[in-house]
């Protein structure tokens, strides 16, 4: 089951690759990692570290979901995912990559987080909208 999961974003990796019409040497240069490692994640045989994830979302608008289970479009829209404008510090960060470790690997922990945000957001819709305007307006 593992092999299968690594050798399926290895697949949809060397996709996203090849849709932005790299070569694997051009695009490990592009990531900030070495070529050796690109071709072990794309061959299924390595695991994608949080860095690269961020960097394939932040430079190239990659969909995260994409990414690791083939659902949604290949790419978001532009804007749509934007670091530099999030606010976090290091204990965030080190939870944030805690984070996305279980909901890459569990349906429960993916389950649990969107039905919780649904609700919130139902719930919060006017603070949320508030929020946003607020951080735009800066």
């Amino acid at each position: 089951m593992k092999d299968e999961l690594l050798k399926g974003i290895g697949h949809r990796l060397q996709l996203i690759r090849e849709k932005l019409r790299y070569l694997q040497k051009d695009f490990a240069k592009a990531l900030d990692i070495s070529n050796a490692s690109l071709s072990e994640m794309e061959s299924g045989n390595a695991k994608l570290r949080f860095e690269l994830i961020y960097n394939l979302t932040r430079s190239f608008n990659v969909n995260i979901n994409y990414l690791l289970h083939g659902k949604g479009p290949m790419f978001l829209p532009e804007g749509i995912f934007n670091m530099e404008e999030v606010e976090i510090g290091e204990d965030s960060l080190a939870f944030l990559q805690e984070f996305l470790k279980y909901f890459n690997q569990s349906s429960l922990i993916r389950t649990s987080v969107m039905n919780h945000f649904r609700t919130y957001m139902l719930n919060n819709r006017a603070l949320i909208e508030k929020d946003i305007l607020d951080r735009q307006s800066k």
